[in-house]
């Protein structure tokens, strides 16, 4: 499959590049106030114009070692008021190196002021790169993301939002390095704090796609940027004049960015569980850079304060840079040159460095604290060729881990196929067929979606779907552009990038890909594939499986398909065969009666006629009269039974008419009336609707009817129910008859016979009621079937067409 046209970078508005211009201008700026600390003596802690003391140092600088509080501010030096940063700076630089300068601090923790005596240091070179360079190099990475996302895709609204967070937060630190020198920036500085939450949050509704808050509140961000905007002038106009102001102010700052740290992590977490796969999988990628981002310096900080352990803490803000970086890879990510495989590495070496830096962290401090320094250093070589011994092994384990996370661990082709072939070999079912297929491919591929249509006559059907897409049609045909080219060309692949009416069709489908599957080059059905989970495309190597897999599914589906019509063909078969047994069977039974009709019959007339002739001259108290009226009871039963094997041989030729089917079976219940009368049976007929007419045979359908409501009545005894259901089936080609009653219901090992002839359970039962009306039922082109449960009574079913068929 040939890949997608590369993506050319789209032009960029030229206050894009004035912008860049600006804050390259600011940075190179910042950057040469901030060298000229390198070197340079000073208090021991950092001043911002309005003597507040910041946050930003060492431990091991001699104005924390005095206890200088946090966020304290500068009153006095020397027992002289304060009047200026710089004035202190010169004061530092001008006595020798080292002199314990007074210096008097007012904080809200410490009342009265606190004097304290701090001696001037030198900022060498590593202790600038811990601080100011450490804050430069975080804002020049903060930034760089944001204008890179934003060139390659400014229709993005992310990358609209990646850059707005990027530059603020760049440009933050950057200027939050000069704001304790020349201070040219300070205005912009506060701007910027004020702002960067207002970023964070518009981050967190368009990552990783555009909130429907944003989309139908459009005025909502800019409203938001215009108030961050008036809170930053408020905290410039402060600054000189009001430290108890400043100091909300950095209270107010610090809870707006956890706030929106914790709205855009909410956000991730929702859109995970809510959003297509794609964008799950641009949340996977940031999820596992903030992890690699921040849990290093958790950690650093959480050794640093219970273990006591003592290394650099500023050093630890650098990790922070992936998490950006990792959202601008994930806004980009189909752009970005093709880097996967890269991107990959670079991930799984982060994490790997982050694991083996906490460990050797938390090893080396727990080793300070436990051992001797000479057996200190022992153990820490021994702790050295630990690490350097299972780093092979963790590296493949955490490489495979983040190829797992990513849906990018490859697939065994040989394997894969030989594994499907084997159990395609094996399955004689189409639905299993099918499934196997699409197991294969979305468990190999991790693909999100896929579904196999297969040829119906001159239809295709849905015939599997597997993931969740919409509703794609369950039926196409050659009208469909699509089928139409797979059908003149059946080993073609339609994909994303064909021409337009072709394209169409795929989105109906909700198919990044189809596989047309041939058998002896006709096509017999195809396969549609959504997006891969990892969101690359279809390589070269996936489609040679896909095109494999799928003529492998063709030849199985068609190996089913056969097999299943000769299964079908012998069902018939067998079917035929006993339809013939029967017919030689009733045959018989024609040439028994017969037989037995011309055997019997006279021989029992006479009899009979004797019988007459004897109770005719016997007076009626002859103690003879009893015996002569037994043998005519006797021989009458004896003709009835012989009459209806008669019957039964015949054809049974019904003659259908439109027939009113209430009429019908309020007419079999009136006939039974005084039996069920005589035994309190209650008969309920339930017909819907109540006008519902068949072309039957009205007196035969009937005498089934009596024969099964005769059965139930025996069956239950005295005081029960029997109800008559008729529904219209089949669209109405059909209807269903059932007759339910209360009675004790059938023995499991007796249901499959009571339709035989002379099968009964009465003691004075000839066989014949079931068996005749399977016949006729029969006839009518019908079935008749019961079912039971034990002490719940029996349901015989029939199920008659509502128009007369030949037979």
């Amino acid at each position: 499959m040939s890949q997608p046209p590369r993506r050319t970078l789209p032009a960029v508005p030229y206050r894009t590049w004035i912008f860049a211009g600006l804050a390259a201008l600011i940075v190179v700026v910042c950057t040469i106030n901030s060298l000229s600390w390198i070197n340079r003596p000073f208090p021991g802690f950092f001043l911002w114009g309005n003597l507040f003391v910041p946050t930003l140092g060492d431990t091991d600088w001699t104005g924390y070692e005095a206890g200088i509080p946090v966020a304290a501010r500068l009153v006095a030096v020397n027992g002289k008021p304060a009047t200026s940063a710089e004035e202190v700076y010169r004061l530092a630089e001008a006595v020798p190196l080292g002199t314990a300068i007074s210096y008097t601090f007012a904080s809200e923790t410490a009342a009265p002021p606190l004097v304290l005596l701090v001696r001037t240091m030198r900022l060498t070179l590593p202790e600038y790169l811990w601080t100011l360079g450490n804050y430069l190099a975080l804002g020049m990475l903060l930034l760089l993301p944001g204008l890179v996302v934003y060139i390659l895709r400014p229709d993005a609204p992310a990358a609209r939002a990646m850059f707005s967070a990027g530059a603020t937060w760049g440009l933050y630190f950057v200027t939050a390095a000069d704001i304790v020198g020349p201070a040219w920036f300070r205005p912009l500085c506060l701007l910027l704090q004020a702002i960067n939450p207002v970023a964070l949050l518009h981050l967190g509704l368009t990552f990783p796609v555009e909130r429907g808050v944003v989309r139908r509140h459009a005025w909502l961000i800019p409203v938001l940027y215009a108030l961050g905007c008036a809170i930053g002038a408020v905290a410039n106009v402060i600054f000189p004049r009001s430290f108890v102001g400043i100091l909300y102010f950095n209270r107010l700052h610090a809870l707006a960015v956890a706030g929106a740290l914790l709205i855009l992590t909410g956000s991730l977490v929702h859109g995970f569980f809510t959003l297509p796969m794609a964008a799950k999988q641009r949340i996977k990628i940031a999820a596992v850079g903030g992890c690699t981002a921040f849990l290093l310096p958790g950690i650093g900080v959480a050794l640093f304060s219970v273990v006591g352990a003592s290394f650099p803490l500023n050093l630890l803000a650098l990790p922070v840079v992936l998490f950006p970086f990792a959202i601008s890879y994930a806004i980009v990510k189909h752009d970005l040159f093709e880097a996967d495989a890269i991107v990959r590495r670079t991930v799984a070496w982060a994490i790997l460095t982050v694991l083996i830096a906490t460990i050797y962290l938390g090893g080396l401090g727990l080793l300070d604290i436990i051992a001797s320094p000479h057996r200190g250093r022992i153990g820490q070589l021994a702790f050295l060729l630990v690490i350097v011994a299972v780093f092979p092994r963790l590296r493949e384990r955490v490489q495979a881990g983040v190829d797992f996370l990513f849906a990018r661990d490859r697939y065994d082709y040989g394997q894969t196929v030989g594994n499907a072939s084997r159990a395609l070999a094996t399955l004689l079912d189409t639905d299993a067929v099918v499934d196997r297929i699409l197991q294969t491919i979305t468990g190999a591929m991790h693909v999100d979606f896929g579904a196999v249509w297969l040829r119906d006559g001159s239809r295709y059907r849905l015939h599997t779907l597997a993931g969740n897409r919409g509703t794609p049609p369950t039926e196409l045909n050659g009208s469909s552009a699509m089928v139409a080219a797979l059908e003149a060309d059946p080993e073609r692949i339609i994909t994303g990038d064909s021409e337009h009416p072709l394209k169409d069709d795929l989105e109906r489908c909700g198919s990044a890909l189809v596989i047309p599957m041939a058998f002896e080059s006709r096509l017999s059905g195809f396969l549609g594939l959504g997006e891969k989970q990892s969101g690359a495309w279809y390589s070269r190597e996936d489609i040679g499986l896909l095109r494999t897999l799928a003529n492998q599914g063709a030849v199985a589906v068609q190996n089913a398909r056969s097999y299943h019509a000769l299964q079908q063909a012998n069902e018939e078969l067998r079917a035929t065969q006993s339809r013939l047994i029967e017919a030689e069977r009733l045959a018989a039974i024609g040439e028994l009666s017969a037989a037995v009709a011309h055997g019997i019959r006279n021989p029992l007339a006479g009899i009979k006629a004797a019988a007459q002739l004897a109770r005719m001259d016997l007076p009626d108290d002859h103690p003879m009269q009893e015996s002569v009226h037994d043998i005519l009871s006797e021989t009458g039963k004896l003709e009835a039974r012989i009459k209806t094997l008669l019957d039964f041989a015949k054809p049974f030729e019904p003659h259908p008419s439109p027939t009113e089917i209430k009429a019908l079976v309020e007419s079999a219940v009136t006939s039974l009336r005084s039996q069920l009368s005589d035994h309190r049976v209650e008969a309920v007929v339930d017909i819907e609707p109540p006008s519902l007419s068949a072309e039957i045979d009205a007196a035969q359908i009937e005498e089934v009817l009596l024969a099964l409501m005769s059965n139930a009545i025996d069956a239950i005894g005295n005081d029960g129910k029997i109800t008559v259901h008729v529904r219209p089936i089949d669209s109405g080609n059909r209807l269903r008859l059932v007759v339910c009653d209360s009675g004790p219901g059938i023995a499991p090992e007796q249901i499959d016979r009571v339709f035989r002839l002379f099968f009964t359970t009465k003691s004075s039962g000839t066989g014949f009621g079931l068996a005749v009306a399977k016949k006729v039922v029969e006839r009518h082109g019908g079935t008749i079937g019961a079912t039971s449960q034990p002490g719940k009574g029996a349901y015989f079913t029939i199920e008659l067409p509502t128009h007369a068929v030949q037979p």
